[in-house]
């Protein structure tokens, strides 16, 4: 299994090859289609109900964003639409191209007046590129694709502040000329919520590689919750 930076050197060796093709996925994909935002707490909206946010997001690649980074410029909206009391159906869509689907279901403290509840997730996200290459008439085809299982705990020590706190595992992967290669994260997502009807939220993921490199991948990002 590849690590995470030698994912971004196999990505940059793919545009060196000067197949444009591939280069534009890679640009489009680093720029505003990976989310690893874990906005979320350890309670459910409720059976018919739906909450929805938007937020700004950044990441950095690497210590102290050693290897790059983007600033709070990429548009994020989410939702979570109440299918049972106890599970959401849950969305995330970065502009312009990336979209996120999974669930939430709630483990415990589930109640409005609930100081502490807890919840486990899972999501899937991706993207995929078909068009003919520069130096050949051969349909290329390209692309990523994120796996991620979120456990969301949180505490809300009054009716309009909640600390939420999501350890996580990722698995990454991208596709392009045939090849397949991969990568996993663990990470650790804070985040805190203000407000009652209309949340004000900031927070981030901070994850690191496990496979073998200790490469770290911070995103981050404020909003609301409505």
């Amino acid at each position: 299994m590849h690590s995470f930076a030698r994912i971004i050197k196999k990505l940059i060796n793919l545009i060196i090859m000067k197949n444009l093709f591939i280069a534009f996925c890679i640009v489009s994909l680093f720029a505003s289609c990976f989310s690893f935002t874990q906005f979320q707490t350890g309670k459910t909206s409720g059976k018919g109900e739906a909450d929805f946010g938007a937020t700004l997001n950044g990441a950095a690649i690497g210590s102290s964003g050693t290897f790059g980074s983007l600033p709070l410029s990429i548009p994020e909206f989410q939702g979570n639409v109440g299918l049972s009391d106890k599970f959401d159906l849950t969305f995330k869509y970065n502009f312009p191209a990336g979209l996120y689907v999974g669930g939430k279901y709630n483990i415990f403290g589930n109640e409005v007046d609930s100081k502490a509840s807890l919840a486990v997730g899972a999501n899937i996200g991706g993207l995929v590129f078909s068009a003919k290459g520069v130096s050949d008439s051969k349909l290329n085809t390209a692309g990523f694709y994120i796996f991620s299982l979120p456990l969301h705990f949180s505490f809300q020590p009054s009716p309009i502040f909640t600390i939420g706190i999501s350890p996580n595992y990722t698995k990454l992967g991208f596709f392009g000329n045939s090849e397949e290669i991969g990568g996993n994260l663990i990470g650790i997502a804070p985040h805190f919520e203000v407000g009652k009807r209309i949340k004000f939220i900031v927070g981030g993921n901070l994850l690191f590689s496990v496979d073998g490199t200790g490469g770290t991948f911070t995103s981050y990002g404020l909003g609301i919750k409505f």
